[in-house]
């Protein structure tokens, strides 16, 4: 039996069986209720999949802007009703690869967050090394890093 398999991103024709059925779930098909835009909002089936495949009792993201990612997680937690504690750590000030932004972007971020996930979601607006203070060693279930150019930023 020839069958599609995934590997590196490319498709190529195997002998060997690929079950897509084991990396989806209901919740891959949640369509999540964030009105901003982003390159991100493509990922948003598998933020959902993976948050209901492992539970986390403690999601970190690092690096939120917008928070279409973040609060995707956030989002499906909640459908979920786990009891995830979701964090977002951000300066919301923005760098060279971001570019810089004004007081606005974090203002729509602490709004939404407030209104709808308060519960459950804590806003750390700190760099990534302040915000270690905060979690234990291996406190952190699920980590959403930042892309690879902002890494190089904020980590030493």
């Amino acid at each position: 039996m020839k069958a599609i398999t995934i590997a590196s991103g490319n498709a190529s024709e195997s002998s060997a069986e690929f079950n897509l059925a084991k990396y989806l779930s209901p919740a891959s098909f949640y369509i999540p209720s964030t009105e901003v835009t982003s390159s991100w909002i493509e990922n948003t089936p598998f933020a959902m999949w993976i948050m209901e495949a492992i539970r986390p009792r403690t999601f970190v993201e690092l690096g939120s802007l917008h928070g279409v990612s973040y609060f995707t997680f956030c989002e499906t937690a909640l459908r979920l009703g786990s009891r995830t504690r979701c964090f977002a750590i951000d300066t919301w000030k923005g760098d060279e690869h971001t570019g810089f932004y004004d007081e606005t972007v974090w203002a729509g971020v602490k709004a939404t967050n407030e209104a709808h996930y308060s519960s459950s979601s804590t806003l750390l607006r700190q760099t990534f090394d302040e915000a270690l203070v905060n979690f234990s060693d291996c406190g952190i279930d699920l980590l959403c890093p930042p892309s690879a150019r902002v890494r190089q930023n904020w980590f030493n």
